[in-house]
């Protein structure tokens, strides 16, 4: 089944008068796809090419007023990135320790990071060292007070790239399985109706 076939499918599932919506169909749909993997409505099975591991070794000493900007650090640039050339779904960082081996990563709200945790001054005691961090992307960021330290950094993605998915002609059963393409039709169709009534 192509994109252009799912996008008619929308349009037929929303009813009557929705004929000349297959430009919002394809919206809705993309939407949908969103909606269902931000909430981790599907399983490993259900979606297919989608999800992207990019890792790199950091330290304490590569970032710039407590900020390192994934984009620039890791690619040279949003020209570069693959996270500017991809529709991006969900995304996940995950930091694991090299330097010290026993750090512990805690990874907060933005609007947190400076507020002190009653459970870091028992680290602290304990002589565990804590790295706060937050992510909002393409934004890491530690606290003020970290120490010195080296760990892996991971970010995963769902997303798919934009050329495939303005490909009008693409076979979605590269990446989504006939289960998942019906829940997000049906969803995309009440989206639809939703947003035009």
């Amino acid at each position: 089944m192509t994109f252009t076939e799912i996008y008619s499918e929308i349009v037929l599932r929303a009813g009557e008068g929705y004929d000349a919506y297959s430009d919002r169909a394809k919206e809705m749909f993309w939407k949908a796809v969103a909606t269902i993997i931000q909430q981790g409505q599907f399983t490993d099975t259900e979606i297919r090419n989608l999800k992207t591991r990019y890792c790199v070794n950091i330290g304490s000493n590569e970032f710039t007023d407590n900020a390192y900007d994934i984009v620039e650090d890791w690619f040279g640039g949003t020209a570069n990135s693959p996270l500017y050339t991809s529709e991006i779904f969900d995304y996940k960082m995950v930091l694991t320790p090299i330097e010290p081996e026993n750090a512990r990563y805690t990874e907060v709200p933005m609007d947190k990071l400076g507020a002190k945790n009653p459970l870091n001054l028992l680290n602290s005691t304990m002589g565990i060292p804590e790295i706060i961090y937050a992510f909002d992307y393409p934004d890491l960021r530690i606290s003020n007070d970290t120490e010195d330290f080296q760990c892996l950094a991971t970010l995963s993605t769902y997303s798919i790239p934009h050329s495939i998915m303005d490909d009008d002609t693409t076979n979605a059963d590269g990446y989504f399985n006939y289960g998942f393409l019906v829940r997000a039709m049906e969803l995309a169709a009440q989206m639809l109706k939703t947003e035009t009534e």
